[in-house]
């Protein structure tokens, strides 16, 4: 009794089919929706405006008010009238006019800035910020 072993031809393999590699990078940044609204406590929050006007009058504002930007891009801000405090933290190319305040305007990490100061403001304070300018009008 003899075993016969049968030679199998080699069959060409099946090209195998890669799905397209995805560059490597970073997911896009969610856009924020802009934010403007009153605290309780007298204090306007205005966040994340991009190529827009922003304007506070009238009933909007008193002396007691305060104001909050954070984060805004290429926005005009339009305060007429007097205001207890002003803050923008994070703005990028903002041009900002104000008629008077009570306290000190703060600039904290911020760019291209421009103030025009239409009326009495006792003080601009600017920190970690570059390429700002204030106009005594």
């Amino acid at each position: 009794m003899g075993t016969e072993v049968k030679a199998v031809a080699d069959k060409p393999k099946e090209e195998v089919k890669k799905a397209p590699v995805k560059a490597a990078g970073k997911p896009a940044p969610k856009k924020k929706n802009p934010k403007k609204e009153k605290s309780i406590s007298n204090v306007w929050t205005i966040e994340d405006f991009e190529n827009e006007t922003v304007t506070l009058e009238g009933a909007d504002i008193s002396h007691k008010h305060g104001i909050r930007v954070f984060g805004c891009k290429n926005t005009e801000f339009n305060i007429n009238g007097k205001v207890k405090s002003i803050m923008f933290e994070g703005c990028r190319g903002c041009r900002v006019n104000i008629q008077s305040s009570v306290s000190p305007i703060e600039l904290c990490n911020s760019e291209r800035m421009k103030l025009y100061l239409l009326k009495s403001i006792p003080l601009v304070n600017i920190e970690k910020s570059r390429d700002c300018t204030v106009n005594l009008m």
